[in-house]
C-alpha cells in the first residue's frame, strides 16, 4: 500500500518537473534574438525590414546602395510570404474540410493535393530567386560570409538544408 501512495505521489510531481525542464530549455534558446531579448509571436509573424537591412549591414558592412537594394528585395519577400501563408491557409481549410465519404472526394484530394505541390514548387523557385538577387547585391565575400551566416542560424535552429 506504501508502495502505491508512494508511486502516485512521485508521478504527477516527476511530470511537472520534466516539463518544467522542457519548457526552460525552449524558452532560453529558440525565442531569444542575438540581443538576449525574447521574441514575441508577433515579432517572429512580421519581421521588420529595417531591422534585418541594418543587422545585415553591421555584419557585410553594405554600402548605402546595397542597403536601399536589399531592403527593397526584404519587402517584397515579406509580401510574397504573406500572399504564401493565405494560399497555404485556404489549402488547409479546403483538406479540413474535405469530407472522405463523398462522391467527389479522390478529385477534390488530387486538386488539393496539385495546389500544395505547386505552392511548394513555388516556395523553391522564390527561395532560388532570393539567393540570385542577394548574389547580384553582394560582392562575392559579402556573399560567402551572408551564407556562413544563414548556414549557421538554420543548423542553430534544427533546420539543416
Amino acid at each position: 500500500m506504501k508502495k502505491l501512495t508512494m508511486a502516485l505521489i512521485a508521478l504527477p510531481i516527476l511530470a511537472i518537473g520534466t516539463t518544467t525542464i522542457a519548457g526552460m530549455k525552449y524558452a532560453s534558446d529558440d525565442d531569444r534574438c542575438e540581443r538576449g531579448e525574447r521574441y514575441s509571436q508577433e515579432d517572429r509573424q512580421k519581421r521588420n525590414p529595417d531591422k534585418m537591412v541594418e543587422r545585415l549591414a553591421k555584419k557585410l558592412e553594405l554600402s548605402q546602395t546595397q542597403k536601399n537594394e536589399v531592403k527593397q528585395l526584404f519587402i517584397n519577400k515579406q509580401q510574397q510570404r504573406e500572399t504564401m501563408r493565405e494560399q497555404m491557409q485556404s489549402l488547409h481549410k479546403t483538406l479540413r474540410g474535405l469530407d472522405p465519404s463523398a462522391a467527389d472526394y479522390a478529385s477534390a484530394l488530387a486538386q488539393a493535393k496539385q495546389k500544395a505541390a505547386l505552392m511548394a514548387e513555388s516556395k523553391i523557385d522564390e527561395r532560388m530567386h532570393m539567393k540570385a538577387a542577394m548574389q547580384k547585391i553582394l560582392s562575392p565575400e559579402q556573399m560567402a560570409q551572408f551564407e556562413a551566416m544563414q548556414s549557421k542560424r538554420k543548423h542553430h535552429q534544427g533546420m539543416e538544408r
